[in-house]
């Protein structure tokens, strides 16, 4: 399934059975219909199909030309035989990474004493990874008519116990296994793609709809429970908020989730361990947090929560058309989902009673349509919330949805957006898997205090065994998660765990600390290398600066001596000019003089005399000004030689109108 879905090039769900169905009518000798097919299909792949999906899948071969369609039978092509030829090579390769995978989780101690036992292992690994993996989103889809019991521990030899420690161990630390897990799990999601399809077309996007988180989903989004839970969790949002949804949280939630941070700041600052160790508390007893660290953590919460691109909103006003029986709603969570405390009922029924009303009574049957949805990891509260409201309020899609089903609905909406996501959602339920039980972690704190009362285990070995993460998973591993194997023998083993843990981490160190020095070293030799180098680049590099510094002032310097000479030249013409315009008045006036002293008027045209009588008028005009503001021509010739010279200089300059520039300047 993953191979045919690499090949498809993501251009649709159904074209990823078109080669099984294609191989199954070879099978079947090239001619059979649809219900023939899909019976072949589910013998010689396992893959059990409706038979209107089998259907679909044969006409989507007909449009490709590999499959002709007589009445009620289906026939091969000549293009049929090379599709099928890949599809056995690609189940053959499957079958080989399958078998590689058994074979690691047989070489396992836990899953070899399951084998020897006369389980199926195969048949619980691919049944772990469906359930974990892959719950098909029945809690969306169908109506739920039981009410699971939340999320239960797997205790004593449960073979989900050495199947999670298996899957968890792998992921860590071995890349070839961890592939092949991958194939599996996504090959299930992508078979599941068919019966997801049933609930609206995988393609659609988020249309205006917020998912809301609760606040479990909401402490892991922003690192409070873990790196892996955090990592899931943030893979599920990118994905969604890719998709077109926006994430939001109520404030009553967010108020919850700074209740549970102050209850872990007071378990840690109380010398007496708590009942159960697990979740926030967990997290930070292993990073050997102090008080004030969840104090910070604390203050931090709303900025965290919106670094995250998570908004805060209250929820809506109170509407009596919308609003739901809300103690009826309370009473029915109480009895249907095993609450820790009383007080988180409470918020649940607010965050469910909110979603509803924000829908504004539209009732729509695809998640993707609705305008809110709650999204947490708590089955019971799904599955409880669901039947509520078909049953008082006659709605098709519930008010939630359980993490795990949003994010196979995600990743088969694109792949190829959110690659991981698979990946980080089994492994955070793996590691959930492998936390103690709250009878088992009280069992093992009876059986530390019995130690130290008779002085068996000295006061910092019980901080060890109490508070250290590696403690946690140590006792999971000895016990099976069976409370009654817990005794002197496994606190023992649980010391050695961690001691070897310590050594373990301390090598770590070591060597990191070795290859850091070695880089160190490595780096010196570099810069020695490269120190001569740098200081002939450094070198040549001041010469350049030095010349361009020269080159700039030698420039400066003949651009002033230029500006100079504009201004020089500006001047000697304009005197020029004005000096010829006031002789060529003085010239005018002795003429008009001459004429009327020597020449009879009579005899001249009307426009001499018209001359002479404004000439005459400009001169009494210029005399009485001299006489009354002071003065001189020459005065008066200075004042309009400055604006000529100044328009003269600026139009030299913009044209270099009769200016030759110096050498070297452009």
């Amino acid at each position: 399934m993953r191979a045919n879905f690499d090949a498809s090039g993501d251009r649709g769900h159904v074209e990823l059975f078109v080669p099984f169905a294609v191989a199954a009518l070879s099978r079947l000798g090239c001619a059979a219909d649809s219900i023939t097919v899909g019976r072949e299909i589910a013998l010689a792949f396992g893959l059990r199909l409706p038979a209107g999906v089998v259907t679909s899948i044969l006409r989507r071969a007909v449009k490709q030309h590999m499959v002709v369609r007589t009445q009620e039978r289906f026939e091969c092509t000549e293009g049929a035989h090379q599709k099928t030829a890949t599809v056995w090579k690609q189940q053959s390769d499957a079958t080989r990474r399958q078998k590689a995978l058994l074979g690691a989780a047989m070489a396992d101690p836990r899953i070899a004493r399951l084998r020897d036992e006369g389980a199926d292992i195969e048949a619980l690994l691919l049944g772990y990874i469906e359930k974990h993996a892959v719950p098909l989103l029945s809690r969306i889809i169908a109506r739920p008519t039981s009410v699971p019991n939340g999320p239960q521990k797997p205790g004593g030899d449960s073979p989900d116990f050495a199947i999670a420690s298996f899957i968890s161990d792998a992921l860590a630390s071995d890349p070839t296994i961890t592939s092949y897990i991958e194939d599996l799990v996504k090959g299930s999601m992508l078979s599941s793609a068919v019966y997801l399809s049933e609930s609206g077309p995988l393609d659609r996007r988020f249309e205006k709809t917020v998912l809301y988180l609760d606040t479990p989903l909401l402490l892991k989004a922003i690192g409070h429970e873990g790196a892996a839970a955090q990592e899931a969790t943030l893979e599920l949002v990118s994905a969604a908020r890719s998709n077109g949804a926006t994430i939001a949280v109520f404030d009553h939630s967010v108020k919850e989730a700074r209740n549970v941070l102050g209850a872990a700041e007071q378990a840690i600052r109380n010398t007496r361990t708590p009942d159960s160790v697990r979740g926030v508390l967990a997290h930070y007893f292993e990073l050997r947090a102090r008080p004030a660290d969840l104090l910070t953590a604390i203050a931090r919460l709303e900025g965290d929560i919106r670094a995250a691109g998570v908004q805060i909103v209250s929820p809506p006003a109170y509407n009596s058309r919308l609003t739901v029986d809300e103690s009826g709603l309370e009473k029915a969570l109480v009895e249907g989902v095993r609450y820790p405390r009383p007080a988180a009922a409470r918020y649940d029924m607010k965050s469910v009673a909110a979603v509803h009303a924000l829908r504004s009574g539209r009732d729509v049957d695809q998640i993707e349509r609705t305008r809110a949805m709650l999204v947490t990891n708590n089955d019971a509260l799904v599955a409880v919330s669901a039947r509520y409201f078909k049953e008082h309020e006659r709605t098709s899609l519930p008010p939630a949805v359980l993490d795990h089903d949003l994010a196979t609905r995600l990743w088969l909406k694109s792949p190829t957006a959110a690659p991981n996501l698979p990946r980080t959602q089994i492994l955070a339920d793996s590691l959930v898997l492998l936390d103690p039980g709250e009878a088992l972690w009280r069992r093992y704190l009876d059986e530390i205090d019995a130690l130290s009362a008779r002085g068996d285990v000295s006061a910092d070995e019980v901080i060890e065994l109490r508070f250290s993460y590696e403690a946690h998973r140590a006792l999971v591993v000895e016990t099976g998660n069976n409370p009654d194997r817990v005794d002197a023998d496994v606190i023992d083993a649980t010391l050695r765990r961690i001691r070897e843990a310590a050594k373990d981490e301390e090598r770590m160190l070591t060597a990191l600390a070795a290859q850091e020095a070695s880089s160190a070293h490595a780096r010196a030799a570099l810069a020695g290398l490269a120190a001569g180098e740098l200081a002939a680049d450094l070198e040549g590099e001041r010469g350049r600066r030095l010349a361009a510094e020269q080159a700039l002032a030698t420039l400066r310097s003949q651009l002033v001596l230029r500006r100079d000479l504009i201004r020089s030249r500006a001047r000697k013409r304009a005197h020029l000019a004005i000096s010829v315009l006031v002789w060529f008045v003085v010239a005018v006036c002795l003429a008009a003089f001459a004429v009327t002293t020597f020449v009879d008027m009579a005899l001249l045209p009307n426009w001499v005399g018209l001359a002479v009588k404004v000439v005459s008028a400009v001169v009494i005009v210029t005399g009485t000004i001299t006489q009354t503001v002071g003065g001189s021509v020459r005065t008066f010739v200075e004042q309009a030689e400055a604006p000529l010279a100044s328009w003269l200089e600026r139009r030299m300059s913009s044209t270099g109108a009769g200016f030759d520039a110096p050498e070297g300047v452009g």
